[in-house]
């Protein structure tokens, strides 16, 4: 989209992104809530930042969980193979 370069300047997508997690303090958000009163531009930036969200967080919720880490279970199944000598060491634990 073809903001305004104080639009952008002023309030970048990683600000705007802030806002609308709602991960702005109130100083922070203040001069963003006024602004968002007077620019069209600028809340046609966050009607499509919160659309985006929404369908990240439904895309996520729609996924099956995973495991964070396999390694350690592959690990373990690598070293169990007989006749294997380890070629490195083991991943520390909050790998």
């Amino acid at each position: 989209m073809n903001i305004g370069a104080a639009c952008d300047r002023l309030f970048p997508e990683d600000l705007l992104e802030r806002y609308a997690l709602g991960r702005l303090s109130e100083l922070e958000s203040g001069p963003w809530e006024e602004h968002l009163l007077l620019c069209r531009a600028c809340q046609r930036r966050l009607e499509d930042m919160d659309e985006f969200l929404a369908a990240a967080k439904a895309a996520l919720a729609l996924s099956p969980a995973k495991s964070t880490s396999t390694a350690p279970a592959a690990h373990a199944k690598v070293r169990k193979i007989p006749g294997r000598a380890p070629t490195h060491r083991p991943l520390p634990d909050y790998c």
